[in-house]
C-alpha cells in the first residue's frame, strides 16, 4: 500500500460512526431546544403591548443577534460600572459570543433598541428546571440605561419574559434582587412576584470549584 492514513478496522469504523451519530443527534436535539425557546420569545414579543412612553421614545424589543455583540458587551461593562461591580466582570466579548451565539448556546437575550441609537438595555435569561415543579425560566439580569427607566420598559420586558415562560410551559419565572433594594422589591411585588425568604443562595466561584475538585 502507499502512504497516508492507515485503514480503520471494521470495529473502529463502527465506533467512529456511532460517535458521529450521537454527536449529530445531540446537536439536533440542542438545535430543537434553541428553536423552541426562540419561538416562545418571538410569540411573547408579538403579544406584549409596549407602554406609550416606549412608543413615544421609539423603543422596541427584539431577540439579540450576533451583530449586537459589541453594543451588548459595552452595555454589560456599563452595567458593571453602574452597580460598582467592575472588578467582578470576568467574561470577555469572545466568551459572550460563544455562550450567546455559539453552537452550544448557553443562554438567551432580549435587547431594548432605540431608533437611531445603539442598544439601551438587555435581559439575560435561560431555561432551568425545578425538582418539584418542572420547567422554569431564570432571569439572570435586566438592565436599562437611566434615561429609559421609569418609562414602563422594565415592566414590559418582564411581561415578555413572563409570556415566554408561559409559552414554554414553565411553572415559574425566577430572578434575584439585592437585599437592600427596597424600591425594586416594591415594584416586583406590585406586578405579582413574591419574595422567597425561606431560601438562601450559595455559590462557588472558579477558585472554590478548583479547590473542591482538586484531587
Amino acid at each position: 500500500r502507499g502512504g497516508g492514513e492507515p485503514a480503520l478496522s471494521k470495529r473502529a469504523r463502527h465506533k467512529k460512526n456511532k460517535a458521529a451519530r450521537k454527536l449529530q443527534a445531540r446537536e439536533q436535539a440542542w438545535a430543537g431546544r434553541v428553536a423552541a425557546v426562540e419561538a416562545a420569545v418571538d410569540a411573547a414579543l408579538a403579544a406584549t403591548a409596549l407602554p406609550q412612553q416606549c412608543i413615544d421614545g421609539a423603543i422596541k424589543f427584539r431577540r439579540a443577534v450576533e451583530s449586537d455583540l459589541d453594543s451588548l458587551f459595552a452595555l454589560v461593562e456599563e452595567f458593571a460600572k453602574v452597580e460598582e461591580q467592575e472588578s467582578a466582570l470576568q467574561i470577555t466579548a469572545d466568551e459572550l459570543r460563544r455562550d450567546l451565539f455559539g453552537t452550544d448556546k448557553f443562554f438567551y437575550s432580549i435587547v431594548a433598541e432605540k431608533e437611531e441609537e445603539d442598544l439601551v438595555g438587555f435581559a439575560f435569561f435561560s431555561p432551568s428546571h425545578a425538582t418539584w415543579l418542572g420547567r422554569t425560566l431564570y432571569l439572570e439580569d435586566l438592565y436599562l440605561r437611566a434615561a429609559e427607566q421609569r418609562t414602563g420598559a422594565g415592566k414590559a420586558l418582564l411581561e415578555v419574559l413572563a409570556r415566554a415562560a408561559r409559552e414554554l410551559g414553565c411553572a415559574k419565572l425566577t430572578w434575584q434582587a439585592l437585599s437592600d433594594n427596597e424600591q425594586a422589591h416594591t415594584f416586583y411585588e406590585m406586578i405579582g412576584a413574591k419574595k422567597t425568604s425561606d431560601w438562601i443562595s450559595f455559590q462557588m466561584d472558579k477558585n472554590a470549584i478548583d479547590a473542591f475538585t482538586k484531587k
